[in-house]
């Protein structure tokens, strides 16, 4: 296969370094394509206690992004788990080769960062506490 976009080192340090931070509550990294360097880049980490309607409004409404979710997740047991959830954020009115873009590196980012949940999402408005818990209830 070959690759779209080049996903450095940097990331995946920065990947390790997020999924042990020791966040007590939801955290975030936003990932976005450089599309003149065909390079992943870090576009944003939103920290400990980050609201899920704040991460929602951190998407752009016509460009695509990968969001790296640490969500904090009360279990029906009582148990407390951060699950990471990779999710690939596409809006549906883009431009066709971005889409292709996204879509061809999505794949490999996924197999560098080794995250258990992937999940595709096209409607910023659509990423709320209750939409994750039922993707995550699916699992």
């Amino acid at each position: 296969m070959t690759k779209t976009c080049e996903i450095g080192d940097e990331i995946t340090a920065a990947f390790n370094k997020f999924k042990v931070g020791k966040a007590k509550e939801n955290s975030a990294m936003i990932l976005k394509i450089n599309v003149k360097e065909l390079k992943v880049e870090i576009e944003e980490t939103i920290g400990d206690n980050a609201d899920i309607l704040d991460i929602a409004d951190s998407l752009p409404e016509s460009v695509p992004r990968y969001v790296i979710l640490s969500y904090k997740w009360k279990k029906d047991d009582g148990r407390l788990t951060y699950p990471l959830i990779f999710l690939y954020y596409i809006p549906p009115q883009i431009k066709p080769s971005l889409a292709m873009l996204y879509s061809s590196t999505k794949h490999e980012l996924g197999v560098k960062i080794n995250v258990n949940k992937t999940v595709e999402i096209q409607n910023a408005d659509m990423l709320t506490d209750e939409w994750i818990l039922a993707k995550l209830n699916k699992a």
